[in-house]
């Protein structure tokens, strides 16, 4: 009888394991599950977007056809303050006036010295206008010659302007969505007098 009922438990075992399978078979089972599924796993990163360059050429159109797109403020890297207390501010630069310049106050002709324009969001921006230099002591100061524009959408491009004493107008190979225009002076024509570069005036426009 004693024999009978050994024989009667092997047996049940036997047949517990060939219908659930070992319990070594379980635990590897589900440690494999969390492994292929853990959330805790490392993500991988995005790679950081390439600023993408723009070209500029110069305006051949009209420019009564574009909407001026209103600046809301002006900053700068410097700014030039005379002994008798007369500051060049930045603000000048979008005052719609020509009659007075933000003029750069570091050491040195200019060179690397920025200005900051901002406007009150994100604005479509397809035409500028800059008077550089000094309007009305033109040849007394530096004019910026080669300026390097950046815009808060990443993109950015490098112009050479003329040494001329007027508005000259320059068109974007595509719309710039930005919310602000940081001009970077990059090399300036030369003077023999005062060492101060200067800007009159920037304006920005939309066209219809």
């Amino acid at each position: 009888m004693k024999k009978l009922l050994v024989l009667v438990l092997s047996l049940c075992m036997i047949l517990s394991q060939t219908a659930y399978g070992s319990s070594d078979w379980g635990v590897s089972a589900a440690m494999s599950t969390k492994t292929a599924w853990d959330p805790a796993a490392t993500p991988t990163p995005r790679p950081t977007p390439t600023p993408v360059p723009v070209r500029m050429t110069a305006f051949r159109g009209d420019i009564t056809h574009c909407s001026q797109v209103p600046f809301r403020s002006a900053t700068a890297s410097s700014i030039f303050m005379e002994r008798s207390g007369l500051t060049y501010y930045p603000t000048n630069v979008i005052d719609d006036t020509v009659s007075w310049p933000w003029v750069e106050g570091a050491p040195g002709n200019g060179t690397g010295e920025y200005i900051v324009l901002s406007f009150d969001g994100i604005e479509s921006i397809d035409v500028l206008g800059l008077h550089l230099g000094f309007s009305t002591a033109y040849r007394i100061n530096p004019r910026p010659r080669k300026v390097q524009f950046d815009f808060s959408d990443g993109t950015y491009l490098q112009y050479e302007f003329e040494d001329l004493n007027q508005m000259q107008y320059v068109q974007f190979s595509k719309t710039v969505e930005t919310s602000y225009i940081r001009i970077t002076i990059l090399s300036v024509y030369p003077t023999t007098r005062d060492n101060d570069a200067s800007i009159t005036a920037v304006k920005a426009f939309r066209q219809y």
